[in-house]
Formats: structure tokens, sequence, C-alpha cells
């Protein structure tokens, strides 16, 4: 592996945390609402990191790709999860 898909995959762990903490840390439905779009607005976090993922050598696209479709998964997830415990 390349040193820039190393240091991808390891922002991309980095990415995963702080969006589990800022999700779980949610106080109410407008702090969530900030954090969703801190995450996956147009400028978000995750849009960026879709764009850095383009810089990725070809060969090592299948790989980081995968990456981060789990990390947007995991992040979906614990937005929803935060949701359902502030709706109620």
């Amino acid at each position: 592996m390349s040193p820039s898909t190393e240091t991808f995959l390891a922002s991309l762990n980095e990415l995963l945390k702080d969006g589990q903490n800022a999700f779980a840390s949610a106080y109410d439905p407008p702090s969530l609402e900030g954090r969703r779009s801190t995450f996956f607005g147009r400028r978000g976090r995750l849009r960026l990191a879709q764009q850095q993922l383009q810089d990725i050598d070809h060969s090592e696209q299948i790989v980081t790709g995968q990456r981060f479709n789990e990390v947007m998964r995991a992040l979906e997830k614990a937005y929803v999860s935060a949701r359902d415990r502030l709706s109620h």
C-alpha cells in the first residue's frame, strides 16, 4: 500500500471515530442536525473524503472505496441511533 493510501485510510478511521463521538454527544435535535450537516452535508467531511478517494492510485481504489463505504454506513447508523434516541 502506498503512503497516500495509508494516510487516506487513517483519515477514514479518524472520520469514523469523530462522527460516532459527535452523534453520540448530540443533546437535542438542532445539535444533531448540525452534526449531520458537518458529516453528510454538501461540504461535509464525507464528501471531502469521497473527493480525496479519486486521488488514490487506481489499483488501490477497491480497498479504499470499500473502507469508505463501511465508514459511511457506520456513520449513517450512528446518526439514526442518535435521531431515535432524541425523538423519545
